[in-house]
């Protein structure tokens, strides 16, 4: 099973040039959304129509898809809403499949240079992995934290993103370890 990445775009910028970069990311049909809206990735980085087709196939064509979907969107496939989230035009959350989504929000910054993204993302599978975050602005990383793996920092740092408490997330504090540990 693939792990389900949480990401979560946090955007800075004079209110006209944020407006501009919700409304062009945000997928057009509302089924496909939850809350305000929810990325689409094809509208950042356009999905060749040979590689669309292979999605509708079976087989051995599913390995060329994945392999373009990680390549250009550094996941699976195309971002998913959030039932529990309501975005707004600068708090954006959304889950991918398989991998973080740092490539397609570098490449955002390069298409939105006034605007300041602060990308967090955590694994939601498996709980304190790939934990992190970047900020980018004009095609520039600015600053990157990447987390080890099931640490106490990438716990806190899921907990405080999430504004909730270890329980909520089925964790307990061990004051002997000094760390976090899933609830029995």
């Amino acid at each position: 099973m693939a792990n389900t990445i949480i990401n979560r775009l946090l955007i800075k910028g004079e209110k006209g040039e944020v407006s501009q970069f919700y409304n062009f990311i945000k997928k057009d049909t509302e089924e496909e959304t939850f809350g305000i809206g929810v990325v689409d990735f094809n509208k950042i980085e356009p999905m060749p129509n040979e590689i669309m087709a292979l999605e509708l196939e079976n087989g051995c064509a599913e390995d060329r898809y994945f392999e373009w979907t990680n390549k250009y969107w550094g996941s699976k496939g195309n971002a998913c809403g959030i039932s529990n989230r309501v975005n707004t035009k600068n708090d954006i959350w959304f889950k991918t499949s398989g991998g973080n989504s740092k490539k397609i929000v570098e490449k955002l910054s390069e298409m939105f240079p006034n605007i300041e993204i602060e990308y967090s993302f955590y694994d939601d599978f498996d709980l304190g992995s790939n934990v992190g975050k970047c900020i980018f602005r004009n095609a520039t990383l600015l600053n990157e934290t990447k987390l080890d793996n099931k640490s106490k920092e990438a716990f806190e740092f899921i907990l405080t993103l999430e504004a909730c408490t270890p329980d909520i997330k089925g964790l307990i504090y061990n004051f002997e370890i000094d760390n976090y540990e899933y609830m029995e």
